[in-house]
């Protein structure tokens, strides 16, 4: 849920990628056997000093978006890459990796400056990976995903700001949905056990806290910040059920969200209302977001 995107080609990348998801471009060379998670961080860094950033970008889950660029699109990215690759130390000292079935974690040690007495001074940054097709790339799956949806797109999506607009809405639904089950709870005690629609809720706004009522007048028409937020209640209106649903899918917001009594949860489904049996679904403890990361923060990259 995630990288903020904001202005600029850098700003998708997530200060954990450190120098990788910003550089990335990629065209890759075959190797004969999968490399380890270290080495893919490795030979990414090299191939982004040595400015051959079609081939480092095989090596990160932006490839789809690379793979259709055209010339002129390249052209237009060219200088940030060249960029931030002369801010990759050349050497890459790695500290560590960790593998737990398809994700790995590797630990890169950061020059930040030296001490009084000139000693070099580094922090230890994990580089996240994901197994994809047999090997190891950098980067994580929603992004992955991203990359697979828009293709040659999603570099100018990322610098024009729409997937830092994209993971707000996400947050902001998210929020609304646990929410919805409080005011439900409240509505009910103030009408003999049932639960209202989305409607009646909003008519009713002025009986709630006031907070709450302020986020219900937002909720008239049912359209909230890129999604679409619906209530259907049982026959007796003893039980209801919340759905929440970007209006455009990757665009407006990736996850799709589902609550009722036991509580609200989410999954990206392709824009798809959730249903209770949806398989893959997850709680909603915090909003997805802010778990992912690759569209959301900012290069520490100097």
């Amino acid at each position: 849920m995630p990288l903020k995107t904001a202005l600029s080609l850098k700003a998708f990348v997530p200060v954990l990628l450190c120098f990788s998801l910003l550089a990335a471009t990629g065209h890759a060379q075959t190797t004969p056997a999968r490399l380890t998670p270290g080495d893919t961080v490795r030979q990414f860094y090299r191939l982004l000093r040595e400015k051959k950033y079609v081939d480092a970008f095989r090596l990160h889950v932006c490839a789809p978006a690379v793979e259709k660029l055209t010339p002129e699109e390249s052209a237009e990215f060219e200088e940030e890459f060249a960029r931030i690759a002369g801010g990759i130390p050349e050497k890459i000292d790695i500290g560590g990796e960790s593998i737990i079935g398809n994700d790995a974690t590797v630990f890169v040690k950061i020059p930040v400056g030296k001490s009084a007495e000139g000693v070099v001074q580094t922090i230890s940054v994990p580089v996240n990976l994901i197994l994809s097709d047999e090997k190891w790339i950098i980067g994580d799956r929603d992004t992955q995903s991203l990359a697979q949806f828009h293709k040659s797109k999603f570099f100018a999506l990322s610098q024009s700001g729409v997937f830092s607009v994209m993971i707000d809405n996400e947050e902001k639904a998210g929020k609304a949905v646990n929410v919805l089950i409080e005011i439900e709870q409240f509505f009910a005690r103030n009408h003999r056990g049932q639960y209202g629609t989305l409607q009646e809720l909003v008519a009713d706004k002025a009986n709630t806290r006031s907070d709450l009522g302020q986020m219900l007048e937002q909720l008239e028409d049912g359209a909230y910040f890129g999604y679409r937020i619906e209530i259907e209640l049982t026959e007796n209106r003893k039980g209801f059920v919340i759905h929440a649903t970007p209006q455009q899918h990757n665009i407006d917001g990736r996850y799709s969200y589902f609550a009722d009594l036991d509580g609200a949860k989410y999954r990206n489904y392709g824009g798809v209302k959730l249903e209770k049996t949806t398989p893959g679904i997850k709680p909603l403890l915090e909003t997805p977001s802010t778990t992912t990361t690759t569209v959301r923060t900012k290069s520490n990259l100097p």
